[in-house]
């Protein structure tokens, strides 16, 4: 009970100081809960906005350019046809998040299947000022991997293979698009000894658009 109360008064100053913190207008996208209750019953005046009730303020950056038949033409000849998407039913899935809260307007679908290709296509958006959205498994809570309007979305769901693992450090590299139930499964048949909650494996839609390494440091994962 002692360490509940603890827990429960640091983190009750955390969130104070976060309310208190000065919003305005100048800060067009921002997230938080609205009206935290702070104890006693009471709640902080100040109200936290959430990224859907400003959105329809935010306008669309004027610098950025739209997609037109030479982008589409060049991302084919770098991913081949299949890894384009332009289907509406996958768009559809890819421009909202999985809580439907989060929902954007990209006409595009990249499916990169290394780095290189993800190279390759960020030199050029940058090159042509094409707003991106890197996205995974899209199972986030806060609407990062949805785009707000009509960015190119780069889905790293075909990079999905084991690089390397080290037994003495621990240490498992990745590509962006594994999925954490498999590696806890690769994870098990190389014998380490994982101290990761039983459930992680219910996530089993998450990938990690980074180089993941699933906090497995040495005092984490041992061999057995």
């Amino acid at each position: 009970m002692d360490k509940y109360k603890v827990t429960h008064r640091l983190l009750k100053q955390s969130i104070k100081s976060l309310v208190n913190r000065q919003l305005t207008s100048n800060n067009p996208i921002y997230r938080s809960i609205s009206a935290l209750p702070l104890g006693n019953g009471g709640r902080n005046p100040q109200l936290y906005r959430s990224f859907g009730s400003l959105a329809t303020k935010v306008e669309r950056n004027p610098s950025f350019s739209s997609l037109n038949s030479d982008d589409l033409s060049y991302f084919k000849g770098v991913l081949g046809e299949k890894n384009v998407v332009q289907d509406e039913d996958r768009l559809e899935t890819a421009n909202i998040d999985w809580m439907h809260k989060y929902k954007g307007s990209s006409k595009l679908l990249l499916l990169p299947r290394n780095t290189e290709e993800v190279s390759k296509i960020l030199e050029y958006c940058n090159s042509r000022r094409l707003a991106v959205v890197p996205q995974g498994g899209n199972t986030g809570l806060v609407g990062g991997s949805v785009p707000v309007f009509d960015e190119v979305i780069i889905n790293a769901g075909s990079m999905n293979k084991i690089i390397a693992f080290d037994k003495v450090s621990g240490i498992l590299v990745c590509e962006a698009g594994c999925i954490l139930e498999n590696l806890i499964s690769y994870l098990d048949n190389q014998g380490c000894k994982r101290k990761l909650p039983n459930w992680w494996k219910c996530f089993n839609q998450c990938r990690w658009f980074a180089l993941c390494p699933l906090w497995l440091s040495s005092s984490e994962c041992t061999r057995s």
